[in-house]
């Protein structure tokens, strides 16, 4: 498959590939509904539970957020809390105005067991040490009631109250935000959380769901209840242990094509795929946008999902619109790509990118004869000599002659390559491109050698127009040119 931009402009007679992104309902995210509960040795140990720039927030921020209120201890709660009784039991006088969006989290006691759900919330803070002095409060509380607030903890007991697993809201340690702005905030683990700027402090707008401190240790999930209670280190849990309480799963699924236009004299007709090599032809229904301009059709595709999801094989497509347009065959497959602990997904035909990391799980569909374009930039300066390896699933590595073009334009450099034969020929299977300068290393995403064209001879490519569309005669057959370097 050919490089090609996020949005093509097809004009009659070229022949621009369709890109499949997402595939088999694999698509899934997580959004925060109340947030794990943990307990004090996990939001104050020293591995830290929040990135760099934040901390959990401490008892002087407790104390600056109360201020920020009307009602204060008697009913700024109020003010805090989510409106409605979706997270709450009993909600009364609710506004958020301060859009802190406090949900009724309940807790979990020092020997394990969990309070009523959506009846209150608590938050650990992180200003003392709590064992050196017995009587310091170690949290806020929340009545839904009537919005009453007051401080926990401080009863003397502090190996019972450290037990206690309970919410956790981070502060920022400066913000440039002004009161009422809103923010984001990357988690250790790659979650990204709203913020909301209070007063002179940018806050967490939702509970932290955090799984990993800042040097990549897990937080420990504990859910037996003599486990919990005979705890002396950093642990979090679900309310009730389950998971569904702390996030909420979403799935989205469906394959959509890359967004593309095509300029017409006609209107649009239809839009067709067929399994490759088969000329048997099916309607597929696409939400097409047409406009008008300057007596030419302008028919558009913006990415959505298709109603009905293709398997898996090689397949052509063509749209109808007076003249026909006809796009680049292409490889369904499928491909899962973990982006992080709570979101994965089907990653197909990925444009050949690098980064200064190895990933092993971006695949790409490419060319046996023939490597795509790419280009890369670093902020690192080149000796002037880097190499490029060729290096399959196995290990097998060799040496590549390819020309690049390294440049440095304003103070950082690129590697340009415009598209090459390749050869010997590429064998099925799954490879990436490493590039070393002497002094850093750089990969390209793995990519897996496109075999599915059998009427493509060895030693012959796809002849491409200067947009990079792929060219074919009358009948619609792709046409080809001998590979020469």
């Amino acid at each position: 498959m050919s490089y090609i931009s996020p949005k093509k402009i097809v004009y009659p007679g070229e022949c621009c590939p369709a890109l499949v992104t997402g595939n088999r309902c694999d698509v899934f995210s997580t959004e925060i509904e109340y947030g794990y509960l943990y307990n004090w040795y996990a939001a104050t140990d020293a591995r830290n539970i929040c990135a760099a720039g934040w901390h959990v927030a401490t008892n002087a921020d407790f104390l600056n957020l109360v201020a920020e209120t009307v009602g204060e201890w008697v009913s700024g709660g109020n003010e805090l809390k989510e409106v409605g009784t979706t997270y709450w039991m009993l909600n009364i006088g609710a506004t958020n105005s301060l859009q802190f969006n406090a949900r009724g989290a309940a807790y979990r006691d020092h020997l394990g067991d969990f309070s009523v759900a959506l009846k209150s919330t608590n938050w650990f803070h992180s200003s003392d040490d709590y064992f050196a002095d017995i009587w310091t409060p170690n949290g806020l509380y929340l009545n839904p009631s009537d919005g009453g607030m007051g401080q926990t903890g401080g009863s003397g007991t502090p190996e019972i109250e450290t037990a206690f697993g309970m919410s956790v809201r981070l502060v920022k340690d400066s913000t440039i935000l002004t009161h009422g702005q809103t923010g984001t905030y990357t988690g250790n683990d790659g979650r990204v959380y709203s913020t909301i700027c209070i007063g002179t402090q940018e806050w967490l707008s939702e509970s932290l769901c955090e799984t990993e401190y800042r040097n990549g240790d897990p937080i420990l999930e504990v859910t037996d209840n003599a486990a919990w209670a005979a705890l002396t280190t950093g642990a979090r849990c679900s309310y009730n242990n389950d998971e569904s309480y702390a996030l909420a799963e979403t799935t989205i699924c469906g394959q959509a094509l890359l967004p593309f236009q095509v300029i017409s004299n006609g209107a649009f007709i239809k839009m067709e795929y067929s399994l490759y090599g088969e000329d048997s032809w099916s309607e597929i229904t696409l939400p097409i946008t047409t406009v008008m301009t300057d007596g030419f059709f302008i028919h558009s595709y913006n990415g959505e999902p298709l109603e009905s999801e293709l398997p898996c094989g090689v397949y052509e497509f063509r749209l109808v619109a007076g003249e026909t347009w006809w796009f680049e065959p292409i490889m369904i497959e499928d491909f899962e790509h973990t982006e992080n602990s709570f979101t994965a997904r089907d990653l197909l035909m990925t444009p050949l990118k690098f980064s200064e990391q190895r990933f092993d799980t971006l695949p790409l569909i490419a060319p046996c004869d023939s490597f795509l374009p790419f280009m890369f930039t670093t902020e690192n300066a080149t000796n002037g000599s880097p190499t490029y390896t060729l290096v399959a699933a196995d290990g097998t590595e060799t040496a590549l002659t390819i020309t690049v073009d390294v440049l440095t334009i304003s103070g950082r450099t690129y590697y340009i390559h415009d598209g090459s034969c390749f050869y010997p020929f590429l064998t099925c299977g799954q490879y990436y491109i490493r590039i070393n300068d002497g002094a850093f290393t750089y990969y390209s995403v793995p990519f897996n050698a496109e075999c599915g064209m059998n009427d493509i001879a060895d030693g012959y490519r796809p002849m491409r127009d200067a947009n990079g569309c792929v060219m074919r005669d009358d009948n619609g057959d792709i046409l080809t040119e001998q590979c020469y370097e």
